[in-house]
């Protein structure tokens, strides 16, 4: 009799139920890195935006501010008071985030 190599029907379903288990606790995980990345780029870029308007603030000893395109939601850009020229425009925010300047209290 030879020895015949190979994998049984059990073997092989018990494998693809456990990678479905596998996965279907994976995804949800998966799913909140994405958004928590999504959050940290977004949160970087109005960082980047912050810096910028100081650097230009230094660079030209003149006074500079950031002001939203709208709203915060559909970008910003760094701009001189005085002559408004805008220096740098940051684009809106991606994946249906939004951006909070208030942090559900009031500004001073």
């Amino acid at each position: 009799m030879r020895k015949v190599s190979g994998f049984t029907l059990i073997e092989l379903l018990i494998t693809v139920v456990i990678v479905v288990i596998l996965v279907t606790i994976a995804i949800p995980t998966f799913g909140r890195l994405i958004t928590s990345q999504n959050v940290s780029s977004q949160a970087n870029e109005v960082l980047s935006g912050i810096r910028a308007a100081r650097s230009e603030a230094l660079r030209r000893n003149e006074a500079v501010q950031v002001n939203p395109n709208g709203d915060w939601t559909t970008g910003f850009t760094v701009d001189l008071v005085s002559g408004g020229e805008t220096t740098r425009a940051f684009n809106e925010f991606g994946s249906g985030l939004t951006f909070d300047d208030n942090n559900g209290g009031s500004a001073p």
